[in-house]
């Protein structure tokens, strides 16, 4: 098992500085799909996913630089040859542990907390227990609400930064 951490978007993030990000984004979108076609082709599978938002929102309503981590809810992919006899459910950080664990085939111990987010197609999902579900929502109440209209928007709402909207979309090469 080989785990990455791809800091670029995130370090750049902080910077404010969108044509950084943009040019982060596309870096890190080349050397994953490079990574993910050479782990393919030697029978390996891949867990794709972050653990907090940054480079996707990268102006304040008042056109300031936003730098700081977003709490904005991240993809999670699962790729591999049988990536089709699979759904991947939402879940929480505490999820992608248990999830590495069944690609693996190793058994989750008791004291893991989280769920597997890999379900065979044609098997019931996991639902998320009341308790998760009620505090996931309540999380998201409690964030600021993103102004719905802003002089420098959000990157991923922009037209002139369509680079950026299309790397962040990395089920295009989704096997």
């Amino acid at each position: 098992m080989v785990i990455l951490n791809f800091a670029n978007p995130d370090m750049v993030g902080h910077t404010g500085v969108v044509e950084a990000a943009v040019k982060a984004c596309q870096t890190i979108d080349a050397d994953v799909k490079a990574i993910a076609g050479e782990t393919l082709r030697l029978g390996g599978k891949l867990l794709i996913t972050a653990d907090h938002g940054n480079c996707e929102f990268m102006r304040n309503a008042d056109g300031s630089p936003h730098t700081a981590h977003t709490t904005n809810l991240v993809h999670i992919f699962y790729v591999a040859a049988d990536a089709d006899n699979y759904t991947v459910n939402d879940g929480i950080l505490a999820d992608v542990a248990p999830t590495m664990l069944q690609m693996l085939g190793v058994a989750q111990p008791p004291q893991m907390t989280g769920k597997s987010l890999l379900v065979a197609k044609g098997a019931a999902p996991v639902k998320v227990p009341a308790k998760k579900a009620a505090a996931k929502k309540a999380a998201a109440k409690a964030e600021p609400k993103k102004p719905a209209a802003a002089p420098a928007p959000n990157l991923l709402e922009a037209k002139k930064h369509s680079a950026l909207k299309k790397s962040l979309r990395l089920k295009k090469w989704k096997r």
